[in-house]
Protein backbone atom coordinates (compact mmCIF):
# COMPACT_ATOMS: atom_id res chain seq x y z
CA UNK A 1 0.00 0.00 0.00
CA UNK A 2 1.23 3.16 -0.79
CA UNK A 3 1.41 6.38 1.72
CA UNK A 4 -0.93 9.01 0.59
CA UNK A 5 0.45 11.43 3.71
CA UNK A 6 1.24 14.78 2.10
CA UNK A 7 -1.10 14.21 -0.44
CA UNK A 8 -3.61 17.06 -1.40
CA UNK A 9 -7.07 15.70 -1.53
CA UNK A 10 -7.52 16.21 -5.27
CA UNK A 11 -4.21 14.24 -6.14
CA UNK A 12 -5.47 11.26 -4.04
CA UNK A 13 -8.63 11.77 -6.31
CA UNK A 14 -6.29 11.90 -9.12
CA UNK A 15 -4.66 8.38 -8.31
CA UNK A 16 -8.13 7.04 -8.01
CA UNK A 17 -9.13 7.61 -11.50
CA UNK A 18 -5.97 6.41 -12.57
CA UNK A 19 -5.95 2.98 -10.74
CA UNK A 20 -9.16 2.46 -11.44
CA UNK A 21 -8.55 3.21 -15.23
CA UNK A 22 -5.58 1.31 -15.50
CA UNK A 23 -8.21 -1.79 -14.23
CA UNK A 24 -11.46 -1.05 -15.71
CA UNK A 25 -11.86 -2.61 -19.43
CA UNK A 26 -13.88 -0.49 -20.28
CA UNK A 27 -11.24 2.48 -19.45
CA UNK A 28 -8.08 0.36 -20.94
CA UNK A 29 -9.49 -1.55 -23.94
CA UNK A 30 -6.95 -3.62 -26.37
CA UNK A 31 -8.06 -1.80 -29.42
CA UNK A 32 -6.94 1.45 -30.48
CA UNK A 33 -10.06 3.04 -31.08
CA UNK A 34 -10.34 7.06 -30.53
CA UNK A 35 -11.94 8.25 -26.88
CA UNK A 36 -15.55 9.46 -28.76
CA UNK A 37 -15.53 5.90 -30.28
CA UNK A 38 -14.98 4.05 -27.06
CA UNK A 39 -17.80 2.72 -24.41
CA UNK A 40 -18.01 5.17 -21.40
CA UNK A 41 -17.20 4.38 -18.18
CA UNK A 42 -19.87 5.86 -15.35
CA UNK A 43 -16.96 5.17 -12.77
CA UNK A 44 -14.58 7.13 -14.20
CA UNK A 45 -16.49 10.03 -15.41
CA UNK A 46 -17.80 10.15 -11.46
CA UNK A 47 -13.81 9.94 -10.66
CA UNK A 48 -12.83 12.73 -12.74
CA UNK A 49 -15.64 15.08 -11.84
CA UNK A 50 -14.87 14.73 -8.21
CA UNK A 51 -10.86 15.03 -8.86
CA UNK A 52 -11.85 18.61 -11.07
CA UNK A 53 -14.31 20.12 -7.95
CA UNK A 54 -11.59 19.19 -6.05
CA UNK A 55 -8.47 20.75 -8.01
CA UNK A 56 -10.66 24.02 -8.77
CA UNK A 57 -11.30 24.30 -4.69
CA UNK A 58 -7.95 24.11 -3.79
CA UNK A 59 -6.91 26.51 -6.97
CA UNK A 60 -3.09 27.15 -7.70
Amino acid sequence: MTALVGLTPAQVAFLALADHCMACPVCWPADLRPASERDRCETAEQLARAHSRLLWREGP
